[in-house]
C-alpha cells in the first residue's frame, strides 16, 4: 500500500551559516513539489527558532530542543563553517550535541562543512579547534561532507535527502501488520475489522468479494462506472442479466456500507478546520445573492447527515432531506437526526420527485468508485426546481497518519484514488472543471468554482 507518509528533517547549524539553512528549507519544498506524489512522502523541514514551542523553558534551552525537535526528527542535516556554537552541559556545542543525539538514536544524519574562505578576524580559534577534533572523530563514518558553493549543497542535498529516503522506506515496509493495526483500528470502519484507512478500501473490490460470495458468474471492472459494468454483461450468454444487474446493486450497496456506513468523521481533514470547511458554500450563498432561509434542501451521497445538519441547523425553517446509497449510514443519521427525512437511493437514477429542491448539495461524494458523475449531474437538473442552486464538491485533502504506528497525521492535498492507490493534486481541479463544462451544458447559469479548506467547490443556478 502506497500510503503518504511525512518526514521530519530537522535542520541543525551555528548562526553563521544562516542563508544555508534557508537554503536546505527552500530544497525541501521543491523536493516535495517534484517527488512527493509519486514517492507518496511530505519532507517537513523543522527549525529550531521557528519550530520551538514558545513557552517558558525550565532548564536547558538544549533539553527542550532534543525532547521537542529532536524525538520526531527522522532526518537530520546539519551545518557547520567558521562557528561551532554555544556549548552545552555535555557537549561542545548544541549542534554537536544534536549530530551526536541524531547518531545516537540512529536517525539518518549528514553534516556539511561549509569551505569557503573567510577573513581571520572573523574567528574564534576555539571554534575551529572543535570542528577540526569533529572531523578527526568522523572522518572515515560517512558521516560529512566538504562543500564549498550554493550548487554543490544543492547537488549534494538531492543526492544524500533521496538516499535517506529510500532508508526510510525500506524500514517502514517492513513494519509489521499488527504495527500498523494499532492505527487504522482507530480510523477504519469499526464494522470490518480490516487495517485499511478508510479512504484506502475499493469500491471494486467489495462488489467483487460480494459478487464472488453470490455465485452469479459476473466480474466487476475497476475504472469504469457501475452502470457500465451492468451494461457490458448483458455479452454474456451464461447469465441471467436482470438477476445479476439486481444483485449487484445489492453488492453495490453492501460496498458503501463498508466503505461510507460507519464513516469516521473524527479521522475527517474537516476536524482541522471546525466550521471553517463550509465557509466557501455560505460565501456562495452570499455572493450569488440567495437567502436559504425557509428552503428545501437535498444533500445527495450525505452519509448521515452531519454535515448538511453542521451547514443548516441554524437557517430559519430551512427543510433538509438526505440521500444515499448506504442503508447503514442512512439508520446511524435517522437515530441521530430525527429532523432529517432520508432516502436510499444512488445519485445517477435517484427516487427523488422532479422540480422539488432549492439546494441541491453534493459533497466529495459525486467521485465515488463507480459512479457516472454526468448521469448525476442530469439527475441534479431533473430534481432541482428553476432558480434553484447546485454546489458540488470535489475532496482536496485528506487526514494520514504520519507514519505506519503513528497516531500523529498530517494533510495530504489532492485526490485519493483507492484503484490506482495515488494522491492526485491536479485530478480535483480537472474534475471541477469537468463538472462545471457539464452544468453549463445543461444550461446553468452563474456557474463557477470556489476552493474551499478541504475540498474544490462547483456551483450553478438553474
Amino acid at each position: 500500500m502506497n500510503r503518504p507518509y511525512r518526514f521530519y528533517l530537522f535542520i541543525s547549524s551555528p548562526d553563521d551559516v544562516r542563508a544555508e539553512r534557508d537554503a536546505i528549507e527552500k530544497m525541501c519544498s521543491d523536493w516535495n513539489t517534484v517527488h512527493s506524489a509519486n514517492q507518496n512522502v511530505v519532507i517537513a523541514p523543522v527549525r529550531w527558532e521557528r519550530d520551538l514551542p514558545a513557552q517558558t523553558i525550565n532548564g536547558s534551552v538544549q533539553n527542550y530542543v532534543n525532547e521537542h525537535l529532536l524525538t520526531k526528527a527522522d532526518i537530520i542535516f546539519a551545518l557547520m563553517w567558521k562557528k561551532v556554537g554555544e556549548p552545552t552541559e555535555e557537549h561542545d556545542s548544541g549542534t554537536i550535541e544534536e549530530i551526536e543525539e541524531g547518531i545516537r538514536r540512529k536517525i539518518p544524519t549528514t553534516v556539511y562543512f561549509i569551505t569557503r574562505k573567510f577573513s581571520p578576524t572573523t574567528v574564534i580559534p576555539e571554534h575551529l579547534e572543535k570542528i577540526n577534533k569533529f572531523k578527526k572523530n568522523y572522518k572515515n563514518k560517512g558521516v560529512y561532507r566538504e562543500l564549498e558553493t550554493g550548487k554543490e549543497l544543492s547537488s549534494y542535498f538531492q543526492i544524500d535527502l533521496e538516499h535517506h529516503v529510500k532508508t526510510l522506506m525500506n524500514k517502514y515496509e517492513t513494519v509489521t501488520v499488527e504495527k500498523i493495526k494499532e492505527v487504522t483500528d482507530s480510523t477504519s470502519d469499526k464494522s470490518t475489522g480490516t487495517n485499511e484507512y478508510w479512504y484506502e478500501k475499493s469500491i471494486s473490490e467489495l462488489i467483487n468479494k460480494f459478487l464472488r460470495k453470490a455465485m452469479i458468474g459476473v466480474n466487476y471492472r475497476k475504472g469504469i462506472t457501475f452502470n457500465e459494468n451492468c451494461y457490458i454483461w448483458k455479452s454474456s450468454k451464461n447469465i441471467n442479466h436482470e438477476a445479476s444487474v439486481e444483485v449487484a446493486r445489492k453488492a453495490r450497496e453492501y460496498a458503501f456500507n463498508e466503505k461510507y456506513g460507519n464513516y469516521y468523521y473524527e479521522g475527517d481533514l474537516r476536524r482541522n478546520y471546525l466550521k471553517g470547511w463550509y465557509q466557501a458554500i455560505l460565501h456562495i450563498f452570499k455572493v450569488l445573492g440567495f437567502s436559504i432561509d425557509g428552503k428545501k434542501v437535498i444533500g445527495v451521497g450525505a452519509n448521515n447527515g452531519s454535515e448538511l445538519v453542521e451547514i443548516f441547523t441554524d437557517k430559519k425553517h430551512s427543510t433538509i432531506e438526505v440521500l444515499d446509497l448506504s442503508s447503514t449510514a442512512i439508520e446511524n443519521g435517522r437515530k441521530k437526526f430525527h429532523h432529517v427525512l432520508f432516502h436510499q437511493g444512488n445519485m445517477e437514477e435517484s427516487p427523488l420527485t422532479s422540480d422539488s429542491y432549492d439546494i441541491y448539495v453534493n459533497l466529495r461524494s459525486i467521485h465515488s468508485s463507480g459512479v457516472d458523475y454526468k448521469q448525476a449531474l442530469a439527475d441534479c437538473f431533473r430534481i432541482l426546481k428553476k432558480d434553484g442552486i447546485a454546489i458540488i464538491s470535489i475532496s482536496n485533502g485528506y487526514l494520514a497518519p504520519d507514519k505506519p504506528g503513528s497516531k500523529d497525521f498530517f494533510e495530504v492535498r489532492g485526490l485519493y484514488d483507492s484503484e490506482t492507490q495515488t494522491f492526485s493534486a491536479a485530478r480535483p481541479y480537472i474534475l471541477g472543471s469537468k463538472i462545471l463544462s457539464k452544468l453549463q451544458n445543461y444550461g446553468f447559469k452563474k456557474a463557477g468554482i470556489m476552493t474551499g479548506e478541504t475540498e474544490i467547490f462547483v456551483y450553478a443556478i438553474k
